[in-house]
């Protein structure tokens, strides 16, 4: 047997009970419908020079990995709270150049920021509303300007200071970024607890990019626990 595909089988017989693969399959109908259907999609894996089963594996493995970096990463409920801030923002983009047809000359951008700003400040729960009829952010205008759970790292630095500096149900003052000007509200975290296991998976993915290390050393210990010899450049 390879030693890759003895990683695959051990990593799969730790982690079987804790996937679910029908999620997995159901991860995949959504991105056949994404692509327009099944033969497209299985068309597109092709040109890759992967099979559908193919991927399906690999997205096993992947939830597999998942799991393993859940059980061998620390990080605590203290880190979780310092690290996330459950945010909503209303942007106001400027254009990059003239025939952009999306945003406003950064003059006038502004002037509405601050304008807007000055409504949400007096009367917060206009916020939802206003986000939905004036963010310049299509996906989070629908929710109101949710953003959902913010990790810090994921925003760009002038955004994320205002919003981890504000107390929850706070509104910042307008806050430049390369896209536009942004007015960020600090949300309520009343969904905490059911959203951390979430938030941790999302910061145990940012501290292996930062350390890829951390994988490794995973998988080192994963293969002493089933008692594999391997040697330090077969991971």
């Amino acid at each position: 047997m390879s030693y890759n595909l003895s990683i695959i089988n051990i990593i799969a017989d730790k982690y079987k009970d804790k996937v679910d693969t029908k999620d997995v399959d159901e991860d995949i109908k959504k991105e056949e419908k994404q692509y327009g259907g099944k033969d497209q999609f299985e068309s597109m894996l092709k040109q890759q020079g992967m099979s559908l089963d193919d991927y399906k594996e690999q997205k096993k493995l992947s939830a597999y990995q998942k799991q393993l970096l859940l059980d061998k990463v620390n990080v605590s409920d203290k880190e979780i709270k310092e690290n996330s801030k459950k945010a909503s923002h209303i942007l106001i983009k400027v254009k990059s150049k003239s025939s952009d047809k999306e945003g406003l000359s950064d003059k006038k951008a502004k002037e509405k920021a601050e304008k807007i700003q000055k409504e949400v400040e007096k009367n917060p729960n206009k916020f939802d509303e206003l986000a939905k009829k004036e963010s310049m952010d299509s996906a989070s205008a629908k929710k109101g300007g949710s953003l959902g759970y913010v990790i810090k790292g994921q925003m760009v630095d002038s955004f994320e200071k205002a919003l981890f500096k504000l107390k929850e149900g706070k509104i910042s003052d307008v806050v430049k970024t390369d896209y536009g000007y942004h007015i960020i509200k600090a949300d309520k975290e009343t969904d905490f607890n059911s959203e951390k296991f979430s938030i941790k998976q999302k910061i145990i993915e940012q501290k292996v990019q930062k350390k890829p290390k951390l994988l490794t050393d995973a998988y080192k210990d994963l293969l002493d626990e089933y008692k594999v010899d391997y040697k330090d450049r077969d991971i």
